[in-house]
């Protein structure tokens, strides 16, 4: 292999990790505002417009999963 296909295949190999990377770190955000919204839902003190938006905002999170 010559210099320019090692260093082609190189740079495709990181940047396969890099969006893996991207994907994971995209997850880890989503998981942690969709516990967050929850929280929220749950909580006893919360208002209901504040629970109310926590849902709504849950259902969109649950639309979008299942477009994906």
């Amino acid at each position: 292999m010559d210099k320019n296909h090692k260093q082609a295949k190189e740079t495709r190999k990181k940047n396969a990790e890099a969006r893996i990377a991207q994907a994971m770190k995209r997850k880890s955000e989503t998981m942690a505002q969709i516990n967050a919204l929850r929280q929220v839902r749950d909580h006893p003190d919360t208002t209901p417009s504040e629970r109310l938006r926590a849902v709504e905002l849950l259902m969109e999170f649950e639309d979008r999963k299942s477009v994906v």
